[in-house]
């Protein structure tokens, strides 16, 4: 069954024990150093969780913590920009959301050269994952050279914020790809 789209009830469910906090936790009077506290405390429990073979969610982070869910996600997207690395929650380990930050990642280490086996094993993504965004990724370049552009979401069965993604990277790593434009005799009986 494909990952992505499955509701909560369709996934697996394990037991997973993060560790406990230290009895002795340092008194935290900065801002700057609670946010790395909470961020690096997420990271480990995501961590920990997905090498028993499960995964957090952004819920089961409040729960544990005692903060927003919204605030630990704000720390974790911060957390991945700051260490160019993915956090295994389950949003990206099953390719839930409308996110597609974590597929570009895949796409760029991709452009650079990067095996798909290095960046599953990088992004804590699956290799079936890694091999789809790739394959989504040449579609949608493959595309762009014969359609014109607002036509590719509906062509490829994409949505149109992962094709402006693509293009977006297209137009990055490589510029001197030739884009569809109409042929100028039909550009012509077009606008006539």
């Amino acid at each position: 069954m494909n990952n992505a789209r499955r509701p909560t009830t369709a996934c697996r469910s394990c037991s997973a024990r993060p560790t406990r906090p230290r009895p002795r936790r340092p008194r935290l009077k900065q801002p700057p150093a609670r946010r790395t506290f909470n961020q690096q405390r997420f990271v480990r429990w995501c961590q920990e969780a997905y090498d028993q073979g499960g995964v957090l969610t952004l819920l089961d982070l409040s729960l544990l913590s005692g903060l927003a869910e919204s605030y630990a996600g704000q720390l974790l997207r911060q957390y991945e920009q700051e260490h160019a690395m993915t956090v295994p929650i389950r949003g990206t380990v099953h390719d839930i959301g409308p996110s597609v930050s974590h597929k570009a990642e895949v796409i760029r280490r991709y452009l650079r050269g990067q095996s798909p086996a290095d960046i599953a094993r990088e992004l804590n993504h699956s290799q079936h994952a890694v091999d789809r965004y790739i394959k989504d990724y040449e579609v949608t370049r493959t595309l762009a050279q014969k359609f014109p552009l607002h036509e590719i979401p509906a062509l490829a069965k994409h949505a149109a914020s992962l094709v402006r993604e693509h293009v977006q990277l297209i137009r990055e790593y490589e510029p001197n790809l030739v884009f569809y434009s109409p042929e100028p005799a039909v550009a012509a009986q077009a606008a006539a």
